[in-house]
């Protein structure tokens, strides 16, 4: 072959090899390109939530951390509106924490995580209440057996300016299979034939007094207040036709007939009625007539009915009223069942007085002989106790 021909075969053989191995170059280089360009796009965060979605604090008890929980890259936290004094969210972890300063009502707070690529949202409901007190409480087991007498009562129950029960002896302290749980209950008696009152002179049965709140005389008074006792109608009771229990009042706590002005006082009792039905018994401005409304308990839509034999937990809650408004609150539960609940009582016009007693009442009557006593009867209460928060339930 001419030498000629044979460089230019050459040649040819060599640029396209190097035509080759620029084009693999290339490829190389746009592998690495595309390697670059390929990584997931940045996301918003989603599904955002917190296992405390409802929270209840108390002033000055540190807040358990809400650690929320979301899914993707979040960069930084929000809540609105403004969280109540010393509660903080942390803008880096969404951890809502701190001990509140003051009380703050229930509020929906929205809380937002976000990143570059935009936001998810959720909501938690928060408030902060006070710490829950108990203003009194008392069982008997530290009392002796036998007559409950004034100087006992006097001790007990914070000295009352007056009492009716004690003196005539319708009041004693017994343990055994009659009394709670076989430890030492109160038993109240109501004497055969009797109705109303163990006032002066009086032969009624059971007991009467105030138990007024707060120490060394003064008198201390509450917007809200729960209590709770326990209560057992011995066997074969017979509740003829009516009879009084216990409850809360305030002012001049009305009963027995005096109305309320909007400005003296009010009572919330409960009263029995024929064959043991339970209901509450509350004087109030807007009630009815001379004497207090009479409003039946209820549970699954049947009235509450006493069991002679039976203990029951008995709790009442009295929230008052805004000064002329009607948004007082009254509730009542039976073992831990809600069975009363209104929020629509108007108990004063005047800022003046709230709750500041628990009344101790309890008699057949009733104001004349038709309620009185068939036969000789007895009832039992123990574990007394008036909080500022719940109790049985």
């Amino acid at each position: 072959m001419p030498s000629g021909q044979l460089m230019a075969r050459r040649w040819a053989a060599f640029a396209a090899g190097s035509t080759a191995v620029f084009a693999g170059m290339q490829g190389c280089g746009s592998g690495r390109s595309s390697g670059a360009t390929s990584s997931p796009a940045l996301e918003p965060p989603t599904g955002l939530s917190y296992p405390q979605a409802s929270i209840t604090a108390v002033v000055g008890t540190p807040l358990a951390a809400d650690v929320p929980v979301v899914q993707g890259q979040v960069v930084s936290y929000s809540i609105a509106p403004d969280l109540p004094r010393d509660l903080h969210l942390n803008t880096s972890t969404g951890v809502i924490a701190g001990t509140p300063a003051a009380p703050a009502p229930p509020t929906v707070y929205t809380v937002t995580a976000k990143n570059g690529a935009g936001a998810t949202t959720t909501t938690v409901t928060l408030s902060v209440s006070q710490p829950v007190l108990q203003v009194f409480s008392l069982n008997f087991s530290q009392d002796p057996v036998g007559l409950y007498g004034p100087s006992i009562v006097s001790t007990d129950w914070n000295r009352p300016p007056w009492a009716d029960g004690p003196d005539q002896g319708f009041l004693s302290v017994v343990e055994g299979a009659e009394s709670y749980e076989g430890g030492r209950s109160l038993k109240i008696w109501y004497p055969a034939g009797q109705f109303g009152t163990a006032g002066p002179g009086g032969a009624g049965g059971g007991g009467v007094w105030n138990t007024q709140f707060g120490a060394g005389g003064a008198l201390q008074s509450f917007e809200e207040l729960y209590v709770a006792y326990r209560v057992k109608f011995q066997s074969g009771f017979d509740f003829v036709k009516e009879g009084k229990m216990r409850g809360l009042a305030g002012g001049a706590r009305n009963d027995g007939g005096h109305k309320p002005n909007d400005s003296d006082g009010f009572s919330v009792r409960l009263i029995w009625k024929a064959g043991g039905q339970l209901k509450e018994y509350v004087y109030h401005p807007d009630q009815a007539g001379v004497y207090g409304d009479e409003l039946a308990w209820m549970v699954n839509g049947a009235p509450v009915v006493f069991t002679p034999g039976t203990w029951y937990w008995i709790e009442h809650r009295v929230k008052m009223n805004a000064p002329g408004q009607h948004d007082g609150i009254v509730q009542g539960w039976i073992d831990g069942k809600l069975a009363f609940d209104r929020r629509d009582f108007r108990f004063r016009d005047t800022p003046a007085f709230g709750i500041d007693a628990f009344q101790f009442s309890t008699f057949f009557g009733g104001s004349d002989a038709t309620y009185a006593t068939k036969k000789e009867e007895a009832a039992f209460n123990d574990d007394f106790v008036v909080s500022t928060g719940p109790i049985s339930h």
